[in-house]
């Protein structure tokens, strides 16, 4: 999704949570019939790096998806070219990329109800949902 359409659909989910909302803007990619190795997806939020920036980012729910880009493109521009990200699973050329791109392939949300999830399948916009672990509450 460009960030226009994923404020958009932000909006139409009333999707709000400054920290626990994150963006895909990059999946995980492997070419096995190459000798490379694989690369991590990328995954962004507003204020992964906001206590390490003197620049001040508005926050507002509605378009919080264009602080988050305006980050992320913010930080990828402070790294060099001979950055050694491997460690990581990271190139500088494939955050680059990214960071260009600014498509958003998918959303990481903590804490939301399984309730809610039922609306998202019927969202055209929405093609899969994963859950990763489901707590109850059962007080």
């Amino acid at each position: 999704m460009t960030t226009d359409r994923l404020v958009a659909f932000k909006r139409r989910h009333k999707l709000c949570g400054e920290g626990s909302v994150s963006y895909i803007y990059s999946p995980s990619y492997y070419d096995d019939s190459s000798g490379d190795p694989p690369l991590n997806a990328v995954v962004w939020n507003r204020g992964m790096t906001k206590e390490n920036s003197w620049e001040e980012v508005d926050y507002q729910c509605e378009t919080e998806p264009e602080a988050a880009l305006a980050e992320f493109r913010r930080w990828v521009g402070l790294l060099g070219e001979g950055d050694d990200l491997d460690e990581f699973g990271l190139s500088h050329g494939w955050l680059a990329g990214a960071a260009e791109e600014g498509v958003v392939y998918g959303l990481v949300v903590d804490h939301w109800k399984l309730a809610d999830l039922r609306e998202l399948l019927d969202d055209p916009e929405v093609r899969t949902v994963d859950l990763a672990d489901v707590a109850f509450d059962l007080g």
